[in-house]
């Protein structure tokens, strides 16, 4: 479902990659402690995705309308 929703994202497609290489490393991290690999690797590997990938996906998703447009809606008077 969130492979979907990442896709369908209104963001450049660096943010869609940053969004697939989260959910990517998160699965990976997941498979690692399942198969009973020492924590500290699956924790740095979560740690060292969520933060970048999902800072990325964040500004994809943010800068995805100009600002111009954004401010313009926001302060533009109700009917």
């Amino acid at each position: 479902m969130i492979l979907f929703l990442i896709s369908r994202m209104d963001a450049p497609m660096w943010a869609k990659a940053a969004g697939f290489g989260w959910i990517t490393l998160d699965v990976l991290a997941g498979a690692l402690l399942i198969n009973e690999v020492p924590a500290e690797l699956p924790d740095q590997i979560r740690l060292g995705g969520h933060i970048p990938a999902g800072t990325g996906t964040w500004l994809g998703g943010y800068t995805a309308t100009p600002i111009p447009e954004r401010a313009g809606a926001a302060t533009a008077p109700s009917a």
